[in-house]
C-alpha cells in the first residue's frame, strides 16, 4: 500500500499505512520497524515524499528480517 502510495504521491495514504504499520511492529517487538515507520510517518505528514522514497529501501530490509526471524519462531 506504501508503495502504491508512493507512485501516486499521496503523502495522506503513506502517512496512515505507516502509522498503522508502527504499532503493529511495536506489538511484536519489532522496535527498529517501528521506528523507521515513524519516520516514513513523520516525513510523509511533512510533506517530503522525496525522502520517504529514498528511506523505503531500508524498511523493506528490515521487513524483511523481521518476516524471517518471525518466520524462524513459529517453525521453534
Amino acid at each position: 500500500r506504501i508503495e502504491a502510495a508512493l507512485q501516486s504521491r499521496d503523502a495522506r495514504i503513506v502517512a496512515s499505512t505507516a502509522h498503522t504499520l508502527k504499532g503493529s511492529a511495536s506489538n511484536l517487538g519489532a522496535r527498529r520497524l517501528a521506528d523507521l515507520f515513524l519516520d516514513l510517518e513523520k516525513h510523509a505528514k511533512a510533506g517530503d515524499l522525496d525522502r520517504v522514497m529514498r528511506e523505503f529501501p531500508a524498511i523493506r530490509v528490515e521487513f524483511e528480517r523481521v518476516c524471517a526471524a518471525l518466520k524462524e519462531e513459529v517453525a521453534i
